[in-house]
């Protein structure tokens, strides 16, 4: 944690503590990371961080109202799909209609 600035506290019994500045994000990953098993790998640690990130990022999504309804949704997917040239159903019968685009 080099480089952090220091943040310097007088008690009540008159004691001076010092203590290190940890932004937030950091703090918040080093728990993160503390809580997983002592034989985790650096791909596990990763994992769990890219995770809940993701979850963090939805839940306050969720409290900004920043969500779309399930028909919203929908939507756009439907408007994406058109503008994509992909404004058919996917195809369920299980056979690729993907064609190497030769005749025979």
């Amino acid at each position: 944690m080099a480089g952090l600035p220091y943040l310097r506290a007088v008690s009540d019994n008159g004691l001076v503590k010092e203590s290190r500045v940890v932004p937030a994000a950091k703090e918040e990953a080093l728990t993160w990371i503390e809580s997983l098993p002592d034989d985790g790998s650096l791909e596990d640690v990763q994992y769990h961080l890219y995770v809940r990130s993701g979850v963090s990022r939805g839940l306050k999504a969720v409290e900004a109202g920043d969500v779309y309804t399930r028909a919203e949704a929908e939507e756009k997917i439907r408007s994406w799909r058109k503008s994509s040239g992909r404004d058919q159903r996917a195809d369920t019968s299980g056979k690729s209609k993907i064609t190497s685009g030769k005749t025979r």
